[in-house]
């Protein structure tokens, strides 16, 4: 999945502009996610994996605009889905864990959009002598 969102989708999406390929492709892969609810899940677990989707689209699409390379990007999916599937207990107690993961995306989406700001010059550094 990873090679269609952040691959051909988010790449063509570029030429309407960052914001915009990031914003869509991002929300385009969690709806994905919406075909859960055919396999009898949860709406609860629906919903979490909705927003889930959605923060880990935006970090994938971030870190795609900033490196350009989307093969670490489709590395991490792999790991990522191993370790839901290694370790699958859907059991409720888990249910602060997957808050938590998903708090720590959220910054982790703040920290990257931030860090593509330019760095604005002191005014007097900008005045001709």
């Amino acid at each position: 999945m990873g090679f269609i969102y952040r691959g051909l989708i988010f790449k063509t999406l570029l030429t309407k502009g960052a914001k915009t390929a990031v914003i869509i492709s991002s929300i385009l892969f969690s709806i994905t996610h919406l075909l859960n609810a055919f396999s009898g899940t949860d709406m609860t677990q629906i919903l979490l994996q909705l927003v889930y989707a959605l923060l880990i689209g935006f970090v994938l699409s971030l870190l795609m605009l900033k490196n350009n390379n989307i093969l670490p990007l489709i590395l991490f999916h792999f790991v990522h889905h191993l370790i839901q599937f290694v370790g699958n207990d859907n059991t409720s107690e888990y249910m602060g864990i997957d808050l938590f993961i998903l708090l720590v995306l959220a910054v982790h989406c703040v920290w990257l959009a931030l860090s593509f700001r330019k760095p604005t010059m002191p005014s007097n550094l900008n005045q001709s002598s």
